[in-house]
């Protein structure tokens, strides 16, 4: 059974007026919060990542970073719905795959059929990660499957990720924290804030390291409780 629980949103968008109006209506729901709002796409760029994001409220015509421009600019974005007072622009939320496009003034009624949209769609992915045995990753220009059982380890650099297959390794523009957003319920933990690691493929551990093949990978003290509880222990 689907329950739709409390989703995260953010807000972006120059303009006041627009951000109170959607602060309200995301209040009065009972099923949505209020994570961030931003002023800008700019600053939403630079700081969205560190919140928690479900479903944001891009407008379209902005300064200095336009809505399209800052979807052009995420590798890997949450559902979003689409904002602006020109109703022209409605063709193009679709072409970027929008949820929904909300032309301004926003009545609370149109909101909530939006938002209804977003829960089917919600519901959609839940089902679809149920059965989530693969994703695809862009390496070199080209979409590959990559089999979750065959990742051993990721690690976090600067701006990327880097993904250690048995096979091959993929380096990808996205961070730890939506990379696990994406393969919930999967024999991938987070271990470290630099690694998550595939829990069939450790093959000793000692103290706060372990190991998968030649790789020796540090353990961090936040997530041992979660590795332990993952893993099985007979003395």
């Amino acid at each position: 059974m689907f329950a739709f629980m409390n989703k995260k949103c953010v807000i972006i968008d120059d303009d006041k007026v627009a951000i109170k109006v959607l602060e309200g209506h995301i209040e009065a729901h009972p099923n949505l919060s209020l994570s961030k709002s931003f002023g800008g796409g700019e600053e939403a760029s630079n700081e969205i990542d560190k919140y928690d994001v479900d479903l944001i409220f891009l407008d379209v015509e902005m300064p200095k970073m336009d809505g399209f421009s800052f979807l052009k600019n995420r590798s890997n974005l949450s559902p979003f719905i689409l904002v602006s007072q020109n109703k022209e622009y409605s063709f193009d939320a679709f072409e970027f795959n929008a949820i929904d496009f909300l032309a301004k003034p926003i009545s609370y009624q149109r909101f909530e059929e939006s938002i209804e949209r977003f829960i089917q769609y919600d519901k959609k992915v839940a089902r679809s990660k149920n059965d989530l045995t693969s994703i695809f990753v862009k390496h070199k220009r080209i979409w590959k499957r990559v089999k979750l059982d065959d990742i051993m380890y990721v690690k976090a650099n600067n701006t990327f990720i880097s993904i250690y297959a048995s096979d091959q390794n993929y380096h990808i523009n996205t961070s730890m924290k939506d990379f696990l957003k994406a393969i919930p319920d999967s024999n991938l933990i987070r271990i470290h804030r630099s690694f998550i690691v595939n829990i069939n493929k450790i093959e000793e551990i000692d103290h706060e390291i372990l190991k998968i093949g030649d790789n020796t990978i540090p353990i961090s003290k936040t997530y041992m409780p979660e590795l332990l509880g993952s893993l099985k222990f007979i003395k």
